[in-house]
């Protein structure tokens, strides 16, 4: 019984550090292209933001932000902050993507 308790342990332990110091850190560009407007239309480009978690100081996810084209629409979803002392950071680093036509 010891050994599954200390292996379920080990593997909790893991899950937590993998978020820590993995995932916290993996920030992804995901492209769909969709063939919705008007052939003769220009592209449009929607930058969605989800789930972005700010914290007070964050350098590495504002240098991400800051390297990202800027779109014409840009989304904001999910969670924006971690803590409430965030809400500078957050707004200084979006800043440079803000959308050409509109931002929500």
């Amino acid at each position: 019984m010891l050994p599954v308790v200390l292996t379920i342990a080990a593997l909790g332990v893991a899950c937590v550090a993998y978020g820590i110091f993995i995932e916290r850190f993996r920030y992804r560009v995901i492209r769909h292209r969709l063939d919705i407007l008007p052939a003769a239309a220009e592209p449009l480009v929607v930058l969605h933001l989800s789930d972005l978690h700010f914290v007070r100081r964050d350098p590495r996810k504002a240098r991400f932000l800051a390297a990202l084209p800027t779109p014409d629409v840009t989304v904001v979803t999910g969670d924006f902050l971690a803590e409430p002392e965030a809400v500078a950071t957050a707004v200084e680093a979006v800043r440079p993507v803000r959308g050409r036509l509109a931002s929500w």
